[in-house]
């Protein structure tokens, strides 16, 4: 794997010293391979789906990461409590909004958690980020129709007045926090062959925001570490489905 940068490299030596817990109202597409790459990084993964434990769950949690990939009306209702009690107990909270701009129910659901001034950072696609930021953006299913390049000033400039650090990923991924910004470069076409990957780096964001206070600087190093590890998987292997097993070895032997 290619050198990375001491801050990542710091960060990732926090996340295994401290195991951080990241809880993950997630996907059902994306458990498994949130669960391992969590696992494999040195986090501790936890995916809950009953109402009952979420409040006892978000106190031991070090973030929280919200993924409406699979929606209905009982994961809403979990996703807005564990807003809540996130926020009370001052946990970090990583939305991720899946398929935004495919459906009223997917956009108007990460539009209003989004608004609520109870999440720390948003990580999307292009498309899932304008249909968050305007309503706008046009999703294929949960893949995006949009380029980040060609929204970039767009995104840039709401990022100065939303309050919430935004991080886009495409063929280049760009990190959005007030006047700041930064871009990583890199990565391989197979992560997009493989699904859940964008899933991953939300989940992957939970474990940085764990143990580093920017959500920037985390971001930065969330990014940097998929595409230096899937540049590495990608060395590996052209096909898919050995990629995905050599992104989580990937991910185990990045220091």
């Amino acid at each position: 794997m290619l050198p990375l940068s001491p801050s990542l490299s710091f960060d990732l030596a926090e996340i295994r010293k401290k195991a951080p817990v990241v809880l993950s109202l997630t996907n059902l597409v994306a458990m498994d391979l949130n669960a391992n790459a969590l696992l494999a990084v040195g986090a501790s993964p936890i995916m809950a789906v009953a109402a009952e434990e979420l409040y006892e769950l978000t106190t031991i949690a070090s973030a929280v990461v919200i993924n409406l990939g699979t929606l209905d009306k009982p994961f809403i209702d979990n996703a807005r409590f564990v807003l809540r009690a996130a926020k009370e107990l001052g946990k970090p909270v990583v939305l991720d909004p899946v398929g935004a701009g495919a459906s009223a129910l997917r956009t108007q659901t990460a539009i209003e958690f989004f608004e609520s001034g109870l999440v720390t950072a948003l990580r999307a696609n292009a498309s899932e980020t304008l249909a968050v930021l305007r309503g706008g953006g046009k999703s294929k299913g949960v893949d995006s129709g949009t380029d980040s390049e060609g929204v970039f000033e767009t995104v840039k400039a709401a990022a100065r007045s939303c309050g919430v650090t935004l991080v886009m990923s495409g063929k280049t991924d760009f990190i959005f926090c007030g006047d700041q910004t930064a871009a990583v470069e890199g990565g391989d076409s197979l992560l997009t062959k493989v699904t859940a990957m964008g899933c991953t780096a939300s989940a992957l964001y939970g474990a940085f925001l764990s143990v580093n206070p920017s959500a920037f600087e985390a971001g930065k190093n969330t990014m940097e570490l998929m595409a230096r590890t899937a540049e590495w998987a990608r060395g590996q292997t052209s096909r898919p489905g050995s990629f995905r097993q050599y992104f989580v070895d990937g991910l185990h032997e990045a220091v």
